[in-house]
């Protein structure tokens, strides 16, 4: 009975220790497996991460060449805005010039009541004259 009490005991040590290695190798393998796992991830989240960059870098250039692009249309609306305006004043000028030169014009015939400077007293005598003459 001591020998079958004995064999049973190391028997049942025996299962016991191959139980325990099988599943320290299981824990490794799947500790690999899961270290693969993770590694994959880590891969895909890296690639995702580096794909979210690029896009964010070329939305940002797109978004500066809008900006730069609407700033150029703002900048070339106020140029012209203020060619508009100056040349609006320049025209009035003009304007204004040719009135004054135009009004000291009809002053001038005004003064003597003729554009070509002959004076009032000059033409009734020649208005008398040509009477004159046809009687």
């Amino acid at each position: 009975m001591r020998t079958n009490t004995l064999f049973i005991f190391f028997a049942t040590v025996g299962l016991q220790a191959a139980i325990a290695a099988s599943v320290a190798s299981d824990e490794r393998n799947e500790e690999l497996s899961d270290a693969e796992d993770v590694s994959e991830l880590q891969k895909r989240d890296q690639m995702e991460f580096d794909m979210a960059e690029i896009e964010e870098a070329v939305g940002d250039e797109l978004t500066e060449d809008e900006d730069s692009e609407a700033q150029q249309g703002m900048d070339n609306m106020e140029e012209e805005a203020e060619a508009e305006a100056e040349a609006e004043v320049e025209a009035e000028e003009e304007s204004d010039s040719e009135l004054e030169s135009e009004s000291e014009s009809e002053s001038e015939s005004d003064e003597d009541g003729h554009p070509h400077g002959v004076k009032r007293d000059n033409i009734e005598a020649d208005e008398e004259e040509n009477i004159a003459q046809e009687e």
